[in-house]
């Protein structure tokens, strides 16, 4: 148990999928403990709750912390792509499904999934956007579908220390920057995807938005790929970013990351150029040669044909 807390977050949820019953231990929203902000007027860091409605031309309003983040989700071209993804990947599944939302920061991405009416878990390891989220799921009355996990997802378990204000959308790569890294007044922690989801746990959408560690995070979640319980996740890569040295990362190891989910039998679309990547080898070799600064791909359990691109362009 991570330090006696995982008890308190956790709650059995029963899940009815395809007509069967499938029971699952998720991490419940009972217990919040320091995270329950329940006033409506609460206003981290200066931030009050507006409504947001940029996602499918506002047929998903849900309200959410004021701050430029909101202006980046509805206004950024790639942003665009990735919601257009989501909407297609959620609008066309016919069961309920659990949406993971990996360095959710302000929750744009899991508060729209829990709009739609699927339970949802947003990490993040800043302490304001703990507050910022929880804030926000109470004031849109999602407390039965979702909550904030306090925590990171990883390949290994770790600790290290952060400001306890502040929710800043390109952490930790900022912190790198600024030398400030494991600097604060706060303490994070990270472990791997089986620290918070059963093992069997299935997951429809695993939104991954982590400045740099997006293959540590996949690597924590890679027992799920090699059983194909993730059907579908979307994952900012950062090859020219300079994001992957601050973690002593290289572009091979991330290549062989993603080249061995595509090894489970997965596609790879680039959200850059809507290239489609059906085999490792492809893959691997996007990977190692792309020359964009970040950008989101798309690794998805099912093949993509022409038809199904045309779809999700249009909701762009």
């Amino acid at each position: 148990m991570l330090f006696g807390l995982l008890s308190s977050y956790k709650r059995p949820i029963t899940n009815t999928l395809c007509g069967t019953t499938k029971a699952r231990a998720s991490l419940g929203i009972d217990n919040l403990g320091q995270y329950k902000m329940m006033d409506p007027a609460f206003q981290p860091g200066g931030s009050s709750i507006v409504t947001i409605q940029c996602a499918a031309a506002g047929k998903h309003p849900f309200y959410i912390h004021e701050g430029e983040i909101n202006n980046w989700v509805c206004n950024n071209g790639g942003e665009k792509k990735v919601t257009a993804v989501i909407l297609h990947v959620l609008s066309s599944t016919p069961y309920p499904g659990l949406v993971l939302d990996v360095g959710s920061n302000f929750g744009y991405y899991g508060l729209l999934a829990m709009k739609m009416g699927f339970e949802s878990l947003l990490f993040d390891l800043q302490p304001e956007c703990h507050q910022r989220i929880n804030n926000a799921i109470v004031v849109n009355q999602f407390q039965a579908l979702g909550r904030v996990v306090p925590f990171g997802v990883s390949n290994i378990e770790a600790s290290f220390r952060v400001p306890s204000t502040g929710c800043n959308g390109r952490f930790p790569a900022s912190a790198h920057e600024q030398n400030k890294f494991n600097h604060g007044d706060s303490v994070a922690h990270v472990y791997p995807l089986s620290k918070f989801i059963d093992d069997d746990q299935h997951v429809l959408l695993m939104k991954v938005d982590t400045e740099g560690n997006e293959r540590n995070v996949l690597e924590g979640a890679m027992p799920y790929f090699s059983r194909r319980l993730v059907s579908n996740a979307i994952v900012e890569v950062t090859p020219g970013s300079d994001f992957w040295k601050h973690v002593n990362i290289t572009r091979e190891q991330v290549a062989e990351t993603f080249s061995r989910i595509a090894n489970y039998g997965y596609t790879m679309i680039s959200l850059h150029d809507w290239s489609i990547h059906d085999t490792p080898a492809e893959v691997h070799s996007y990977i190692m040669n792309a020359d964009f600064g970040q950008s989101d791909v798309w690794l998805t359990d099912h093949a993509v044909n022409a038809s199904e691109m045309l779809g999700i362009k249009a909701l762009v």
